[in-house]
């Protein structure tokens, strides 16, 4: 193990040192769903699907203020204004997806990769404050903006204090996707769900 990794893993045992109990239960609830049920067919299902996942996602992150960052960085996702803030090689694991199912989905729900490293590393800082004084573990990090391609826009109930302001010459646009994305993995079955109860552990619709 290199010193990055042995320093990235203390810091990742740090931030769920910190968690109270609830966070830790919802945490691995929420990994158990997204790992056991079953994703569905066809492209706007899968969609749809992927959608709901970054919504939950977004629940757990957003369900207060003092550890919200923490929270971020171990389901390896943040939001803040109309970024998602995302660490690949962490969110494949929680969300029990493949990194191409990941990067297809965000791009077939109309995100677009910022490219300006200026602007691209102080969304991470305002979304993630420790980022910045982890340089290797914020390389690990990327950042996609809603473009006026997409479909709608994921948006924390936190306000953020500033964030940059992004022109089409800081996004890369890449080749539309013609295809669907697809996990190759198995899981149980599938249901649409926003709402957890944390008192039962169990989802539900609405």
């Amino acid at each position: 193990m290199s010193g990055d990794e042995a320093n990235c893993n203390t810091s990742m045992t740090d931030s769920w040192s910190t968690l109270p109990l609830s966070d830790q239960n919802f945490f691995f609830q929420l990994r158990h769903h997204f790992h056991h049920y079953k994703k569905p067919t066809g492209r706007d299902k899968r969609i749809e699907a992927f959608r709901t996942e970054i919504l939950l996602c977004l629940h757990f992150i957003d369900k207060d203020m003092i550890n919200r960052a923490n929270r971020s960085r171990l389901i390896g996702m943040s939001i803040i204004g109309p970024f998602i803030i995302i660490n690949t090689r962490i969110l494949r694991m929680f969300l029990g997806r493949s990194k191409s199912s990941i990067n297809g989905g965000l791009q077939q729900l109309g995100y677009v990769a910022v490219r300006n490293k200026v602007k691209a590393k102080q969304c991470m800082i305002q979304a993630i404050p420790t980022l910045e004084s982890e340089l290797s573990f914020m390389k690990q990090w990327s950042v996609r903006a809603s473009s006026k391609n997409s479909l709608f826009c994921f948006l924390s109930k936190f306000p953020c204090k500033s964030i940059p302001e992004i022109n089409d010459n800081d996004l890369l646009f890449e080749k539309a996707i013609t295809s669907d994305y697809d996990d190759n993995q198995s899981f149980s079955d599938f249901n649409i769900c926003l709402e957890f109860n944390e008192e039962s552990g169990t989802f539900f619709n609405f």
